[in-house]
């Protein structure tokens, strides 16, 4: 997906009631635990971070996501709701540790459906 194709789903999911229902069922149902090692700040960006790395897939998974495109997704949506905006230290300081330290991760559980197979 093209940057512009993605900050326009973003923009229409951001403020979404039903998106976030979805996000929490499906990090649920996938055994998501949150903000891994932080504070639980932006709980539900880390769930719908997990959620993008076990099924790396978009909610409600109709496309593929790739690594990078889903710790994109977790920078934006925490400088969105940062008064600092895209200068947020909490969400540059979370994207450089999924970054650097998420790949492990994304390939261990990537691919897995909502009941966790």
């Amino acid at each position: 997906m093209d940057v512009k194709q993605l900050e326009g789903w973003l923009i229409s999911t951001h403020k979404s009631k039903w998106y976030w229902k979805e996000v929490d069922k499906q990090a649920i149902a996938l055994g998501g635990d949150g903000c891994t090692d932080v504070p639980d700040f932006h709980k539900k960006y880390c769930d719908e971070h997990d959620v993008h790395y076990r099924t790396h897939k978009f909610i409600p998974h109709c496309y593929a996501l790739t690594f990078q495109e889903a710790n994109f997704i977790f920078r934006w949506r925490h400088q969105r709701d940062s008064w600092f905006g895209r200068f947020s230290p909490m969400a540059w300081w979370r994207y450089l540790g999924v970054s650097w330290g998420g790949a492990t991760a994304w390939r261990t559980f990537g691919g897995l459906k909502p009941n966790g197979n």
